[in-house]
């Protein structure tokens, strides 16, 4: 019997941010003479990054971007976080388009903390025409207490080489997927993706993929074939956004599970059917199939985006939904090791009827570890309304560097020449 059969899921109507940080301010000191040390690899297997050096002399301009701690919800400092900058200003343009950014590539783009280090970046989106940026920044500390400062430096002739990394997410997640226009895995874990079927469509940030419910047909989803780093067991998230255009049975979000009698499958988020179907399930399947599951407590609508988040543990299993508590469950079951593949907009891969999804998903994750209720609400408001999350001031000149006769600000044409066409694929 199938997955729909098994189980018969109850509702539950639960509705369920001190350590302040010291900001040094960074000026003229660091436009003397200040080398900083980041740490880069592309495999996972390699245990330490080989240093790389950039000299922060060479770059002629900078800007302050300041991440409001108001926004960061709970009371706890959030570690190694990745956070949501997206730009679009005159001064980010490439310098052949009358910019200040001098590789096309956005090469010349790098961020440093308040206290000197490098900053590990990856760079979603970089339109040398326009000067849109939508780039992951990971900061090591996150307060909801005192604002975090982040200084930005650009226009450098002398850097060739691409600082965006992998690194940028740390060891606790073994799967990212921006379902651009590639299926890459943003990690260091490598799970790259085959798209069947779905096509790129904007999402909520930058792009996603179109998956279109096609039913009695293998396809339309995104599968990633098995690997150790998918098999999450005694605690986990997965997450996505998603954005529905008709409510499907049974429709699969992401499930870890390829085969029609269900009996690979580890863990869930799914549409439920009949009469629920416009409501979630979340799970995990234990040894020998044993279902912890639970279902949301609300019914979901078209045409609007949802952050789903489900988490698990030894004590529970959780879901989110735009950081609202929709739904939990007293779990002691660890998810099995299976050789499953992964599925994203699908139930199954290996079915005539796969139970597709229709509609937009956007930004899946997959962390070994179970994220805090904070988290999850802190990620919502950061990708939700990034603008909203940060400010940025204006550039400014670094004084020192640039010859006094050039410290004025360029004016901005609007009449640009055609330029080379944006990077819009993952830079890792």
């Amino acid at each position: 019997m199938g997955l729909r059969s098994r189980i018969s899921p109850k509702p539950s109507n639960r509705n369920s941010l001190k350590t302040t940080l010291k900001y040094v301010a960074v000026g003229g000191a660091l436009a003397t003479a200040l080398f900083l040390v980041i740490y880069y690899g592309k495999k996972k297997e390699v245990p330490e990054r080989e240093p790389r050096i950039v000299d922060l002399d060479g770059f002629k301009w900078q800007k302050v971007l300041v991440a409001d701690h108001t926004k960061v919800k709970g009371n706890k400092v959030l570690l190694n976080f990745p956070l949501l900058v997206h730009l679009e200003e005159p001064d980010l343009r490439s310098r052949t388009q009358n910019g200040m950014v001098e590789d096309n590539r956005g090469y010349d783009i790098v961020f440093v903390d308040e206290f000197g280090q490098l900053m590990d970046h990856q760079v979603e989106i970089y339109d040398p025409n326009s000067g849109e940026l939508l780039v992951w920044i990971r900061l090591q500390e996150l307060s909801p207490f005192a604002d975090t400062r982040i200084n930005m430096y650009y226009g450098n002739e002398n850097i060739s080489e691409d600082f965006s990394t992998h690194f940028t997410w740390d060891n606790d997640y073994t799967g990212i997927w921006h379902l651009n226009d590639n299926i890459e895995d943003a990690t260091a874990s490598g799970n790259s993706g085959n798209s069947i079927g779905t096509e790129q469509v904007a999402g909520i940030v930058g792009a996603g993929r179109r998956f279109k419910g096609l039913k009695d047909v293998k396809g339309s989803l995104v599968h990633i074939n098995d690997h150790e780093s998918l098999d999450l067991q005694k605690e986990g998230t997965i997450e996505a956004w998603i954005h529905i255009n008709s409510f499907q049975d049974w429709a699969g979000i992401i499930y870890k599970g390829d085969k029609p009698d269900f009996s690979d499958d580890a863990y869930f988020i799914q549409f439920l059917g009949g009469s629920e179907r416009q409501r979630l399930t979340f799970g995990i399947t234990g040894e020998n199939g044993v279902y912890s599951y639970e279902r949301s407590a609300i019914d979901l609508d078209v045409d609007t985006w949802y952050y789903v988040v489900f988490t698990w543990n030894q004590e529970k299993i959780q879901l989110y939904v735009n950081g609202f508590d929709y739904g939990s469950k007293v779990n002691n079951t660890i998810a099995r090791n299976t050789t499953g593949g992964l599925n994203i907009g699908s139930q199954l891969n290996e079915a005539v009827n796969s139970n597709p999804f229709d509609g937009i998903i956007d930004e899946v994750r997959l962390s070994k570890v179970a994220r805090s209720q904070q988290w999850v609400v802190t990620s919502y408001q950061n990708q939700l309304n990034p603008t909203g999350f940060f400010s940025a001031d204006e550039p400014q000149p670094r004084f020192g560097l640039v010859p006094e006769d050039s410290l004025e600000v360029p004016a901005f044409s609007s009449n640009l020449p055609v330029g080379e066409p944006a990077q819009r694929q993952i830079r890792n």
